[in-house]
């Protein structure tokens, strides 16, 4: 091997090497950034007062997984939204139960919480409907899993809690959980101290994690659910109290959630009883909008870190009556939020003026209104904030896109460059074959248990370094013609190329959402795709000598056949014996 190609080897090696080392780093840096992120918006706020009280209790009962679709074909649920009002609320990202069940008893999306995953530790920092229940003086109850406690335990006065079972339990043991939990709930409705009462129903997903969201053991999990529903109304008068059911999040056909698809994030809301008036037809809504409403009906203070507003599409009350109240909160929230955001926007829009005229004239419309105005206010403050740090990293992200690119170039140079190409062309398509052949996405929905998690990161290694090996085979196949060396160079270089063009990706997402994030969290799908894009990097930068000498391999049969063409011809072309 010449000087050059051999010092071109090492060094290809030791790059992608430390390329490997830091594609580690940054995975278990973006794995806790968003695992451990640390909400600047989750820190005390003015609380501000309660008003008169619509009902005398409200009934949340939260289906856990409960997809929209399925909630339309359930007797009771039916029967209750006939009463009511039946709407679609949307979950923010990631679709998991505790980011789902915060938002949905303090109105604060992940991003405001700090609930990003089901592995938050302690006690969530936003104010709840729960804490704002006891400043009022009303008792709280749950009935449901643990994570309840874990989460919301020192607002809750009473707690009915009930484990999942193992996760080879037989469908009727998942049935058997939520049988517990309905008991425990109607003690809890039976004694009525409690003015706020939250049913965690758990068995539905649960099935869904087991057999799928379009199994039947799904689906009957749901028709025992409502089942216990109806059971449970018996102990409800809606002539004084008001039900709301929902669901933290949907399941996917196979089982899963946490990401992006609509089947996931779409959840049932159906509002029934004292200070709901029948309504039909309505846009969707947010799952954040539930905690204001809630608050609203029991006339006490609206969680202070909510970012939803009252449903007064469906609320039977005057909005002139809790207007002023959502109004303020919101002018504690933003104000507070605009030195996160660099942007006094949103607060100055909830603290116009006109706000309490335009309220008395407007009603049900001005809030909607000025909830639309708040949230696209919000959103440009944001994308402001956000655009003004990408400006600052697009130099390095330019830099760290163009010098391996010149690297590159000046290592394979013509003769190489044809063979790593094609050799890096086939590691991607084999590599993408080989994941969405196994039906995978860029969404944290293909997990469809914690369990998974680890053996879907190694079979990702395992694809890229499979990918890998037969793209050095190609490109050691494609310089057969040359020398040993160029061979092992040219599957190097198709480790360096592949590695290359994922590196681009990586910057990208380094550009446009950085590596850290300290106030926001980045758009999940990207960053999904992002974290999978590390993973192909480690196997490619340490396992680089080894695809070396798979393009060894793959020039010795091209060059056995080359030399027996060579033979032939040279006895073809030898003159006849006289």
């Amino acid at each position: 091997m010449k000087i050059r190609n051999t010092v071109a080897a090492i060094v290809i090696i030791l790059i992608l090497a430390a390329t490997a080392y830091g594609a580690q780093w940054l995975t278990l840096l973006g794995w806790n950034a968003v695992v451990q992120y640390p909400s600047p918006y989750a820190r005390p706020l003015p609380f501000g007062p309660g008003g008169q009280a619509i009902a005398e209790r409200v009934v949340l009962v939260v289906v856990d997984g409960l997809r929209v679709d399925r909630a339309e074909q359930l007797p009771v649920l039916n029967r209750l939204r006939a009463q009511g009002a039946s709407v679609v609320s949307w979950t923010g990202e990631p679709s998991l139960s505790d980011p789902g069940w915060t938002a949905i008893v303090s109105g604060a999306s992940p991003e405001v919480s700090g609930v990003t995953t089901n592995w938050y530790d302690g006690t969530v920092a936003v104010d709840t409907l729960f804490a704002a229940a006891k400043r009022a003086d009303l008792t709280t109850a749950v009935a449901g899993s643990p994570g309840w406690a874990e989460l919301f335990g020192p607002a809750l006065d009473e707690q009915v809690l009930v484990g999942d079972p193992p996760g080879d339990a037989p469908a009727e043991a998942l049935y058997r959980v939520t049988a517990e939990v309905a008991d425990g709930a109607a003690g809890i409705l039976q004694r009525g101290d409690a003015r706020l009462v939250v049913v965690h129903v758990p068995s539905v997903d649960l099935a869904g994690h087991r057999f799928g969201g379009a199994s039947d053991e799904y689906a009957a999990a749901a028709r025992r659910a409502d089942a216990h529903l109806g059971s449970l109304l018996l102990s409800v008068d809606l002539t004084r109290d008001t039900v709301i059911v929902t669901s933290d999040h949907g399941h996917l056909d196979r089982g899963g959630h946490g990401g992006w698809e609509p089947v996931v994030k779409r959840t049932p809301l159906v509002l029934a009883g004292r200070g709901i008036r029948a309504a039909s037809d309505l846009a969707d809504v947010r799952q954040i909008d539930i905690a204001p409403t809630i608050a609203v009906l029991l006339g006490i203070s609206i969680p202070a870190h909510s970012q939803g507003r009252p449903l007064v599409e469906v609320l039977d009350a005057d909005p002139a009556a809790f207007g002023p109240r959502w109004i303020e909160q919101q002018r504690f929230f933003y104000r507070g939020a605009a030195g996160v955001l660099g942007s006094e926007g949103p607060a100055k829009v909830a603290a116009d003026p006109e706000n309490g005229t335009a309220l008395a004239a407007g009603g049900a419309d001005f809030i909607l209104g000025l909830s639309d105005d708040l949230a696209r206010t919000y959103f440009l403050a944001r994308e402001q904030r956000l655009t003004a740090q990408r400006r600052q990293r697009l130099p390095a992200a330019a830099a760290a896109a163009a010098v391996p690119l010149i690297a590159v170039i000046w290592v394979l140079r013509r003769r190489l460059l044809g063979p790593a190409l094609a050799g890096a062309a086939a590691f991607f398509v084999i590599d993408y074959a080989l994941f969405f052949g196994r039906g995978g996405t860029f969404s944290l929905s293909i997990f469809n248990s914690e369990a998974q998690i680890l053996a879907f990161f190694n079979q990702r290694l395992i694809d890229a370094s499979v990918a890998a090996a037969v793209a050095g085979l190609i490109a050691g196949m494609l310089a057969a013609r040359r020398a040993p060396a160029d061979a092992f160079l040219g599957a190097l270089g198709t480790a360096w190329l592949a590695a290359y063009v994922i590196v681009l990706q990586v910057v990208y997402f380094y550009w446009q959402w950085d590596v850290r994030f300290t106030w926001y969290l980045p758009d999940l799908r990207l960053g999904f795709k992002y974290y999978l894009d590390l993973l192909m990097l480690v196997p490619l930068g340490f396992l680089a000598t080894l695809y070396g000498a798979v393009g060894l391999l793959g020039r010795w049969p091209v060059r056995l056949v080359l030399s027996a063409r060579a033979s032939r011809r040279a006895v073809s072309s030898e003159p006849a014996r006289s």
